[in-house]
Formats: C-alpha cells, structure tokens, sequence
C-alpha cells in the first residue's frame, strides 16, 4: 500500500525530530509536582472544552493560512495532502514545520489555562485521538 510506504518513510524523519525534543524537554524541565487532589469533574469538563476550543480555533487558522497562501502550500503543507487514502498515521504525514506547530498548540494551550496535570495528560491523549481519527 503506498499510504503505509509513505508513512513508513516520515516515521523515521519524525521520530529523529520529535525524541531529541521530548528528550531535552525532560532534561530541562523540573520534576512535575502532582497536586493531592485531582481536579472536579466540573474544572476536568471546562479546561477540556476550553482545551479543545482553543486548540482548534488555532490550528483553523493555521490551517487555512496554508490553503490560501501559496508559499506556505507549496514548501509546508502539501507534503500532507500527497497522501491520497486517508488511513491513521497520515495524520504524522508532514512537514517538520506543521509537526511543530501542532506540538506547539497542543502542548501551550493546556498550560496557558493552568490545568491539572490530569486534565493535561486527558487532553493530549484526546488530541492524539481526534487527530488520528479525522485522517481515518
């Protein structure tokens, strides 16, 4: 199938680009402190929808910046669409650039709203879901 081939491709290049970031981001960063209390289901409910609200207003725009300015097309975002089946990992399928972004809006919105770690460690594996669920 070429959509795994492709994919089987970027998940080296990825993984070369992600793991030194995830390893620096533990070298630099102070143990985490985890509250005694985890937080109400109210709090869990407003920061996860106030998580996915934000989240996906950003990646709207960023996103539609790259359909409508041809530079940013062309060298960044069409890598994405030479996928043409649409399976999970196509998801991953593309520029170093948009993988940053999308890491970026992923991981500072949680913590622009100070939540939980709980609620932090839901979010990224709902955000995880959703991404890999929309290229299903």
């Amino acid at each position: 199938n070429r959509s795994s081939d492709l994919t089987l491709l970027r998940i080296v290049p990825e993984s070369a680009f992600v793991l030194p970031i995830s390893i620096i981001q533990i070298a630099v960063t102070k143990p985490l402190e985890l509250p005694k209390n985890a937080p109400s289901l109210s709090e869990l409910a407003i920061h996860l929808t106030l998580c996915f609200v934000i989240y996906d207003t950003e990646y709207y725009f960023w996103h539609l910046a790259h359909h409508r300015n041809r530079f940013l097309y062309r060298h960044f975002h069409a890598l994405h669409h030479t996928v043409r089946s649409p399976f999970s990992f196509a998801t991953q399928y593309v520029h170093p650039v948009e993988l940053l972004a999308t890491v970026l809006f992923t991981t500072t919105t949680p913590m622009l709203l100070s939540v939980h770690p709980l609620t932090n460690w839901i979010w990224a594996a709902c955000a995880i879901y959703v991404s890999v669920e929309d290229h299903c």
